[in-house]
């Protein structure tokens, strides 16, 4: 099992502005609190709502691409923080980008949830 890695809102807001350009606006203040807080309400509740890396990871890229917190580059910034959490945890992502356009916009359609995210990070991951 891989090492539970608990960030907050703020460390996803700094993976924003690594991510993406500097004049990206936030659109929603309470989507980009929700997309991190899960993970501190974890840190402070000492239980986990998702044991595994990929799953936690898949909170970042489908809540930015759901609640869309960034008036734009939501996948950007959303396959980042995935990317980088997976990187906290021992893991390494590649894909190729239209394979990452494909899952946002099934995830867009509705036609993709969190569990499928995550089992395609999983299957990125080496």
């Amino acid at each position: 099992m891989s090492p539970i890695v608990y960030v907050d809102p703020g460390w996803f807001l700094s993976i924003q502005e690594e991510a993406a350009p500097r004049n990206v606006g936030i659109a929603d203040w309470a989507a980009l609190h929700w997309t991190g807080a899960a993970h501190r309400f974890e840190q402070l509740a000492g239980q986990p709502y998702y044991e595994d890396a990929a799953t936690r990871a898949a909170t970042f890229l489908h809540n930015a691409l759901v609640l869309r917190p960034f008036k734009d580059y939501n996948l950007v910034v959303g396959y980042a923080a995935a990317a980088a959490y997976l990187q906290l945890s021992g893991q390494t992502v590649t894909v190729k980008p239209e394979t990452l356009w494909s899952l946002a916009g099934a995830v867009r359609a509705g036609e993709e949830d969190l569990r499928g995210v995550a089992r395609a990070l999983q299957s990125w991951t080496a």
